[in-house]
């Protein structure tokens, strides 16, 4: 019988094969870009104290802004106003958080609701757009599942206050979105 291989012999295979297979992909001249290694998160906690902080007012005017674009049959630009670059802002940074759910609500309310209405938005009819609205904005309740098992420790003993943990996470966003 056949002597069998330990396992850092088999480890320095696989990195013979890996180091082997790269070389060939670069005469082949097939290129494996690096992806960018950091990532903000923000806290899960953070994340909905941010979304329930202002979800009332939102919530308010994308009812409205479904009824006017209802009305009007078309998507209605309602420009950069202070209150919704504010909204926007923030969500984009809560929708950096781990929790799934909580993200994608978060990336639908800044990047396609709160957007349309600021920049327009082409890919979407009006009746589409409204229909997505009021989906998002009914009355099922949101609430984060399961927060000891994404909880990273935010406290408002920890980190400061609300506000505070906001400027700092919206810095880090800045600085990785110049960076990558």
């Amino acid at each position: 019988m056949g002597r069998f291989l330990t396992i850092e012999e088999l480890r320095e295979r696989i990195k013979q094969l890996d180091e082997e297979k790269k070389a060939r992909d670069i005469d082949q001249g097939y290129c494996i870009l690096q992806q960018p290694s950091y990532k903000p998160v923000v806290s899960d906690v953070w994340a909905e104290q941010a979304y329930y902080k202002h979800w009332p007012e939102i919530k308010l005017f994308l009812a409205e802004y479904a009824s006017l674009i209802l009305e009007a049959k078309e998507i209605v630009l309602v420009g950069e106003q202070p209150k919704l670059l504010e909204w926007q802002a923030l969500l984009n940074i809560a929708a950096e958080c781990k929790d799934q759910s909580l993200r994608l609500r978060c990336f639908f309310i800044s990047r396609i609701f709160l957007k349309a209405a600021i920049e327009g938005d082409e890919q979407f009819e009006y009746a589409k757009l409204a229909q997505l609205i009021f989906s998002e904005i009914s009355d099922y309740p949101y609430h984060v599942y399961y927060k000891e098992r994404y909880d990273d420790g935010y406290s408002d003993g920890e980190r400061g206050t609300f506000d505070e943990y906001y400027e700092t996470k919206k810095e880090e966003l800045a600085t990785w979105l110049t960076e990558h």
